[in-house]
């Protein structure tokens, strides 16, 4: 229950920066998406069913905040998820690397296949398409690199780890890894 409040006010928080801070402190080529990227990070250190629902609804959000066709985006948002979720036990043991990679690798498999989706149905041109998830991946190489660290510290600060991401991180540093700081143990 509690990694659902938080994951909630994590969905309210990037909604009012991506719609309200975003736009006017950055030109518009390195406007990232920063509900997916939030979204994808966090999916690498929480438990799958929780990321997921945190997943849904940033992509409900990005769907309302301007989506040219209602549900494609949080259609896209989630096979990114799905992305992210194959490789979920190695991104696990990378640490806050894993985050970061999660967040490049989600954010490439969600906006390509919007771009491709857009073509195939008529909404968009392929190439502008393409050429904007370029500009998403790009922005969030570096969007994810500042956000990884801190969000995997949150998520081990409220106990938020899933229980095989604290195992594995437990078995590889040998006292719990870079996020266990505040974290309860039993």
């Amino acid at each position: 229950m509690r990694a659902f409040i938080v994951l909630t006010f994590l969905v309210i928080f990037s909604a009012v920066l991506q719609a309200a801070l975003l736009p006017a402190l950055l030109p518009a080529g390195w406007r990232p998406d920063l509900g997916l990227i939030v979204a994808l990070i966090t999916l690498a250190y929480v438990p799958p069913r929780a990321g997921l629902y945190l997943v849904f609804a940033v992509g409900v959000q990005a769907d309302v905040l301007g989506s040219p066709k209602l549900g494609a985006l949080t259609l896209c948002y989630l096979l990114g998820a799905w992305a992210v979720l194959a490789f979920r036990r190695d991104l696990v043991r990378l640490g806050a690397w894993g985050g970061w990679i999660a967040c490049v690798m989600g954010t490439g498999a969600a906006h390509g296949a919007f771009a491709l989706g857009s073509a195939v149905f008529g909404a968009a041109e392929f190439g502008p398409a393409l050429s904007a998830t370029g500009d998403r991946v790009f922005a969030a190489l570096f969007f994810g690199a500042a956000l990884s660290l801190p969000l995997g510290r949150l998520c081990g600060a409220l106990g938020l780890l899933a229980e095989d991401a604290e195992e594995l991180r437990g078995a590889r540093r040998g006292r719990g890894g870079w996020f266990a700081a505040g974290a309860r143990r039993a």
